[in-house]
């Protein structure tokens, strides 16, 4: 009879564990953060969008403004 010896972690466990340190680890991520868990996360993310929001909002108004600029500029 064959004994089986049975590892602690199977590769599949360890290969995830791996890919966790790795995402963690990476320089995608702000060594900044106090925090990397998910709210964290998420909580800066929202942040971002926000900020790109009022810049988008920012940016359609003085279109507006040299539109109105160029028009009256033509005339």
């Amino acid at each position: 009879m064959v004994e089986v010896k049975k590892e602690p972690f199977s590769s599949r466990k360890v290969q995830k564990a791996d890919r966790e340190n790795i995402h963690r680890d990476s320089s995608t991520n702000n060594p900044n953060r106090p925090k990397s868990d998910k709210g964290s996360i998420l909580i800066d993310t929202i942040q971002t969008l926000k900020d790109l929001v009022v810049q988008v909002n920012r940016l359609k108004a003085e279109y507006v403004t040299h539109s109105q600029e160029s028009r009256e500029v033509d005339d």
